[in-house]
């Protein structure tokens, strides 16, 4: 996994809890809104990220969606 954007870290990769793909947990920590590239497992995926914004990701058969914190 690797991730672009200066102030933007990784903080959780797990399965997901209904068991059907992949969490990827971001978080900003500069107070700037940044746009990310997301590597992860061969599939790049880019998007913005507000200031100070924790960003729950949801990867499944290369592809992204953006779900809460409790994966729904």
């Amino acid at each position: 996994i690797s991730v672009s954007g200066e102030s933007v870290t990784v903080s959780a990769i797990k399965k997901a809890e209904d068991g059907d793909g992949d969490i990827v947990r971001l978080a900003e920590l500069a107070g700037v809104k940044q746009r990310v590239k997301l590597n992860y497992l061969g599939d790049e995926f880019t998007f913005e990220m507000a200031p100070f914004e924790i960003k729950t990701l949801k990867i499944k058969n290369g592809n992204m969606a953006e779900v809460n914190i409790t994966e729904d």
